[in-house]
């Protein structure tokens, strides 16, 4: 029989059903924490700098019913169709525009789509659940977290 080293946290000194309701608490009220708050606090990161180009403008884009369309029947479930004219929409916004999407869909969903809706790259950030608020049942996306300027 091997004995493991004792890991010591801020409440190893206390009663052992104390340490557990302390630890429980503070593991719930850090997955409240992630669920509530976005990821990071700068969505975006800083703009480029000079010799490289920096878009004079953000464009933020929801995919949902903007870019794609959902659409669900009990014979394929859930699709998401492509809006007419997004790829002419994208290719011409992409020459002067940064373009992020921002949506509060899952990144397992949304990836997929993104990639095959822009394989050439015109999205330049996509930004996803993970960067949102999560406020009275509800995720709110919140631009003054972008890193951007925008006035």
């Amino acid at each position: 029989w091997i004995h493991g080293l004792t890991i010591e946290d801020e409440f190893t000194h206390k009663p052992m059903v104390q340490q557990y309701f302390q630890r429980m608490w503070k593991s719930l009220h850090y997955y409240q924490k992630m669920i509530q708050e976005p990821s990071r606090d700068k969505l975006l990161p800083d703009p480029l700098q000079h010799p490289y180009i920096q878009p004079k403008y953000t464009l933020v884009l929801e995919m949902k019913d903007v870019l794609v369309h959902p659409d669900w029947t009990y014979q394929t479930g859930w699709r998401f169709k492509k809006r007419p004219g997004v790829d002419h929409f994208l290719s011409e916004l992409a020459k002067e525009f940064e373009i992020v999407v921002f949506t509060a869909e899952q990144g397992m969903t949304v990836f997929p789509i993104l990639d095959a809706l822009d394989p050439h790259g015109y999205i330049m950030y996509r930004l996803v659940r993970d960067a949102t608020h999560f406020v009275d049942g509800h995720h709110v996306k919140n631009l003054n977290n972008l890193n951007r300027d925008l006035r």
